[in-house]
């Protein structure tokens, strides 16, 4: 059987042009799984993946092509153009090959600038990054205004705006990834299109983390052979994932608050991930992964619960990477204290169909909501 190209085969649907599409929004993320979608406020029109065009997966970097393929499916000109919307405020978007990626992984707790490179990452905002991105449109003709909402926001709002089925009811609105723009994860409060935080844990205390780790240091691909570890933890012996589980708990569990995930240790998860890789050593790599998974839906459903005691909100929607994990979602939406319960699985731009991201997301969700909304 031959492999067809969806793009290539199916023939585009341009507009009437009988009146010339004006008025876009595009819609960019660059990091892993880079995408572009562009629409009218409260329609989406058109979207696609980089490695769709490239062939490259996973592609990491601006999405050139995908930007290009958007304005030629609608017959658009970059002009037409009025707003771009960027779902993060910092991170990568220079394309890494995938063999340089899963070498700098390789190298990471090596690198003597490792713990100086997570104190930047914790700032709020990249000017540079910033740049660099209204270069690359520049370099394609679009020179529209651009906003950069943060990445956790724009989990939430694409959970929310996905989901909601009432916009006068109120939701508890939760993120969780690996990390971006500094976080790994929030607890919200969302009401008739408005938005109040109340939790916020930084990254280094990400449970994403950990998934991410544990993934590479068994021969896995991070951020997209999570899945592969949560589909084999059944398979492990009950008794020895609870022993596993108990190692991760040493490192990770919730605050004072239960609002926030915080770390035991004096460094950052990630910058302990050796200490925690030598405690594993010599377990079965079944019972590690089942380990993991009971820690994962654990430390999980006590949060939930805690933020639906903290609010007094039952219905619970959820977006960021670590809410790929279907088996912790299960768990969490048969808590006693859930009354709906849904997770928005497949944000473009994400960095895997399950798996802890540390990318970052674009909402394809259109709405009729001024920009100010999400500020």
């Amino acid at each position: 059987m031959g492999v067809v190209d969806r793009h290539a085969r199916r023939p585009h649907r341009h507009p009437d042009r009988s009146s010339h599409v004006t008025d876009l929004i595009l819609g960019l993320h660059a990091g892993a799984n880079s995408a572009a979608a562009i629409g009218h406020p409260g329609r989406l029109l058109y979207c696609v993946q980089e490695e769709r065009l490239t062939g490259a997966k996973g592609y990491m970097g601006f999405p050139t092509q995908a930007v290009t393929a958007c304005l030629d499916h609608l017959g658009a000109k970059p002009d037409d153009i009025t707003h771009v919307a960027y779902g993060s405020r910092s991170g990568a978007t220079e394309h890494c090959p995938r063999e340089e990626f899963l070498r700098r992984l390789g190298t990471f707790h090596r690198r003597p600038d490792a713990a100086e490179q997570e104190t930047a990452l914790l700032a709020d905002e990249s000017p540079a990054m910033q740049n660099r991105i209204r270069g690359h449109l520049a370099d394609l003709g679009i020179t529209a205004p651009v906003s950069f909402t943060d990445h956790h926001l724009t989990h939430a709002a694409t959970a929310y705006y996905g989901f909601r089925a009432d916009p006068h009811k109120r939701y508890l609105v939760l993120t969780c990834d690996g990390f971006g723009d500094g976080a790994c994860a929030t607890v919200s409060l969302w009401h008739n299109g408005h938005h109040h935080e109340i939790a916020r844990t930084d990254l280094r205390n990400s449970i994403g983390l950990l998934y991410f780790w544990t993934t590479h240091a068994y021969g896995f691909t991070p951020p997209e052979d999570e899945y592969k570890l949560m589909g084999m933890a059944p398979y492990a012996n009950p008794e020895r994932a609870v022993e596993i589980a108990s190692i991760y708990a040493r490192y990770l569990t919730l605050d004072a608050s239960r609002l926030r995930f915080v770390r035991h240790t004096a460094a950052s998860l990630e910058q302990s991930w050796p200490a925690i890789a030598a405690q594993l050593h010599g377990h079965r790599f079944d019972d590690v992964f089942a380990g993991l998974q009971l820690f994962t839906e654990d430390l999980l459903r006590a949060w939930t619960a805690a933020a639906i005691e903290h609010t007094s909100i039952p219905d619970v929607l959820a977006g960021g990477g670590v809410f790929m994990n279907v088996k912790a979602n299960q768990r969490i939406a048969a808590l006693p204290e859930v009354r709906t319960f849904a997770a928005f699985l497949f944000s473009l731009g994400c960095s895997g169909p399950t798996s802890p991201d540390s990318s970052g997301p674009m909402s394809v969700i259109w709405v009729d909501v001024p920009m100010s909304a999400l500020d």
